[in-house]
């Protein structure tokens, strides 16, 4: 199927403008929805001769409608699934903005505290796509967009043309084999897990604060990979940490969870609220963050970095914050009960002096106390008469 320019699909729902990126297993196009002339993008896949297309579209397809399930104001959404001409397709938002990539290439590396401002963002994303049991599988700065004006990054795309890839000769997936990708996206029979995504985000991390692309991974048995802070000196040790921890070759020594790895990450300024998402996606977008749990140590959780001297492998315990005074209302709350027993016992106290002054009284005769018994009226001849 040749897609140009003016190229209408679904019964001219969708009309095709330009290709926005094209490699040799897929594609991605801008298009216009009809209807509302709101730009989107169409990903579609173009595998090789020799790989059977009927099971890699059907793959597409399905993984395209869970992916359509995982919704988030930092993800891209997945508006419709289809397939025309034999072709599958996945109708996306339309972000448009600056990514990542474009923005370190411009002005050099982000400052800390920026970079892990973006990445927290990313990886509470990318935990809604791993409660669905999905892995996203092309994390990078280039997917990584911030729309004009907003303070936060959309994660657009999806790795679903991996597939296509795994199709091809060995040697020439080593060449595609992205900077970002961890080892196991190179072995056809590995599972992948959150454990993947996390090496990419922490990949991309390194990109970030260095300014520089990590060496990609199938190739990091015979070269070695600069740490952060060979490159960066000013960064903290704890980032260094963080993004080699993430980066370890061995699937099972990174940390296995966003969470898990985000506990890693030096403290950072809270995110600023976003109050409104691009009109042209339609959702409102909430700075979000993910719990960071206690660190632990287990074999999960152990880095694999470079032989460096500079990075610690331990980290200080953090104090627990001392106990906070009670609110003024609450400490009213609190003294309300000894006040209403205080009153009860001078009510009883005062009630049994008082019948006690009565009964004396009574004994004594009239007028000698306090309380009299009797009442006296003059003559009813001394009464003024009208």
């Amino acid at each position: 199927m040749n897609l140009t320019a003016g190229t209408p699909l679904q019964n001219g729902k969708y009309i095709v403008s330009h290709p926005l990126g094209q490699r040799q297993w897929g594609a991605t196009f801008k298009a216009t929805l009809s209807r509302s002339q709101q730009p989107i993008v169409l990903k579609t896949m173009h595998p090789p001769m020799h790989v059977d297309h009927a099971a890699l579209k059907q793959r597409f397809l399905e993984e395209a409608k869970r992916f359509s399930q995982c919704q988030h104001p930092g993800l891209v959404r997945v508006m419709d699934v289809f397939e025309e001409s034999g072709l599958p397709f996945a109708a996306m938002d339309y972000v448009e903005g600056q990514s990542l990539a474009e923005r370190v290439k411009s002005h050099g590396a982000l400052p800390e505290d920026r970079a892990i401002q973006y990445i927290r963002q990313v990886g509470s994303a990318l935990s809604v796509i791993h409660r669905h049991n999905q892995v996203h599988r092309d994390v990078k700065p280039e997917n990584l967009i911030r729309p004009k004006g907003a303070n936060f990054v959309v994660l657009v795309d999806f790795g679903i043309a991996q597939y296509a890839r795994l199709a091809l000769p060995h040697e020439l997936q080593n060449l595609v084999q992205g900077n970002y990708e961890a080892i196991e996206q190179s072995q056809p029979s590995a599972l992948l897990t959150p454990a993947t995504d996390i090496y990419a985000l922490a990949a991309t991390l390194y990109f970030l604060v260095t300014g520089q692309m990590p060496i990609a991974a199938v190739k990091r048995n015979h070269t070695l990979l600069p740490s952060p802070r060979q490159l960066q000196p000013n960064l903290s040790a704890a980032m260094e940490y963080a993004i080699l921890s993430g980066m370890a070759m061995n699937p099972a020594e990174r940390p296995q969870t966003i969470a898990a790895w985000f506990a890693l990450l030096p403290d950072s300024n809270p995110l600023p609220a976003v109050h409104e998402f691009p009109s042209s996606v339609g959702q409102a977008m909430a700075a979000t963050h993910l719990p960071q749990p206690t660190q632990t140590t287990n074999g999960a959780g152990r880095p694999t970095a470079p032989p460096i001297n500079t990075v610690s492998s331990t980290r200080p315990a953090v104090p627990p914050p001392p106990p906070r005074p009670l609110p003024s209302h609450a400490a009213s709350k609190s003294r309300l009960p000894k006040a209403l027993a205080m009153t009860a016992a001078i009510a009883i106290a005062a009630g049994v002096g008082l019948g006690l002054a009565l009964r004396l009284s009574a004994v004594s005769g009239i007028g000698p106390m306090f309380f009299q018994t009797k009442q006296n009226f003059p003559p009813v001849d001394n009464w003024p008469l009208q």
